[in-house]
């Protein structure tokens, strides 16, 4: 079906193909007696397809190539397979330069090569066929003068290798080899049981999830790793829900540097130092700005685009404001954008340095801005930044000299202010 659907969607004329997986089979002696192919890594994003040529995508099989490691130790690249035009089923001059090559760069004693024709009638009992494709199998050895050697496929029961989601390949490949010296270590830590790769669904993204369940604490580490790059980890008791262990791995910059089989051991420590019970049951929450890094740089980005350097960001433990002086007729007033906890699901606050007097939008002394220009109902999350914030603040400072001056409030003024909106 992988040969049907590729040929479907880059055309009929162009060579399609994989990487082989499986294992080596040895007798009691050590010696390889048989190949067994367990499945096949696709061809991947980034290969060229051409009437007489594939060039597979590297990096992305060598990331699904780890996953598939670390589901079975035994699985390894066993060769290849490409599909011929016509009925042309054995291997090219080309290719035998090309597998000497690969073969001499590995460790493998053999390499398998695949070749694939479609509706090629050609009788030939060492062949394999399924529908309209029939396959042929060629065996090379190692050596410089190393020729191929025809081989008969004989069908077995294996248990066959699962595909591997992208966002688990996505994660090999950031990864790179030290991935599986990660995996490794982690395997040697005392305690650790059973560690499980696999796909989740949170929020409309996949997510790469790693569950490692830790016998010496009864817990399991639950790790996410988020599209952007960071990292989020959480600890699960036995029968309780899980809590949040938080460090610099939310930032994607360091994410790209920590190592599974590290976190694991730090959450030990940390609960080791405290007494366990009582951090069972407390609840942990990253600020929004920790959750969504990307959120807080394009606020950062619309503030400067329209007011530059006049509003400073700040914070305050978990208060996250800006501050800046508005300017009117003369007058300035020293006034904080206040993010709420639950932003950007609810609008930020304004509040003044000082009280503010009494009017139609401040009835009670406070230092708080009655702003009707956004409620709940009609402030936009996905495309309204505190800097909409900000320019509704300084048209309502205006109002409010205009109140204090006239005795009336600006009815024109009550409407929603609607500028430089960044959609996220």
């Amino acid at each position: 079906r992988y040969i049907q659907d590729c040929l479907r969607r880059t055309g009929d004329d162009n060579e399609v193909g994989g990487m082989l997986v499986g294992c080596y089979e040895v007798n009691s002696l050590g010696q390889v007696v048989a190949i067994r192919i367990s499945g096949f890594i696709p061809a991947g994003p980034h290969a060229e397809f051409g009437p007489a040529h594939i060039k597979f995508d590297s990096e992305f099989q060598a990331g699904y190539l780890r996953i598939l490691q670390h589901r079975n130790s035994r699985h390894r690249c066993v060769g290849s397979f490409h599909r011929h035009p016509g009925s042309f089923d054995r291997p090219s001059s080309g290719d035998l330069t090309t597998d000497r090559e690969a073969l001499a760069s590995s460790g493998s004693p053999f390499l398998l090569a695949g070749i694939v024709t479609l509706n090629n009638n050609r009788e030939d009992d060492s062949s394999l066929r399924i529908g309209d494709l029939k396959f042929d199998f060629y065996l090379l050895g190692r050596g410089a003068d190393s020729k191929y050697v025809r081989v008969v496929p004989e069908i077995c029961d294996t248990d066959p290798s699962e595909a591997v989601p992208d966002s688990l390949v996505a994660y090999a490949n950031a990864r790179g080899a030290s991935l599986t010296y990660d995996l490794k270590a982690l395997r040697q830590i005392p305690g650790v049981g059973k560690i499980e790769l696999r796909e989740v669904l949170r929020g409309p993204t996949p997510t790469a999830a790693i569950q490692i369940h830790d016998a010496h604490l009864e817990v399991d580490h639950l790790i996410f790793r988020n599209a952007n790059g960071s990292i989020e980890a959480f600890i699960k008791p036995a029968h309780q829900s899980p809590f949040e262990f938080l460090g610099p791995w939310l930032d994607p910059t360091v994410a790209s540097h920590v190592w599974i089989s590290e976190l694991v051991l730090q959450a030990r420590r940390v609960l080791r130092s405290c007494e366990f019970a009582p951090i069972r049951a407390r609840r942990y929450e990253a600020t929004w700005w920790e959750r969504d890094p990307r959120r807080l740089t394009l606020e950062r980005r619309a503030m400067e685009e329209m007011y530059g350097s006049r509003a400073t960001l700040h914070q305050d433990g978990g208060k996250l404001f800006w501050k800046t002086t508005l300017r009117e007729s003369g007058h300035t007033l020293d006034v904080q954008i206040i993010y709420p906890a639950d932003y950007p699901f609810r609008p930020p606050l304004i509040q003044s340095e000082k009280e503010l007097p009494l009017s139609p939008h401040s009835p009670q002394r406070g230092k708080l801005f009655c702003w009707h220009a956004y409620t709940n109902s009609d402030w936009n999350p996905s495309c309204d930044t505190a800097a909409v914030a900000l320019a509704a603040a300084s048209r309502w400072y205006a109002c409010l000299l205009i109140y204090l001056t006239l005795g009336h409030w600006p009815a024109a003024a009550d409407h929603p202010v609607h500028q430089n909106k960044h959609h996220i």
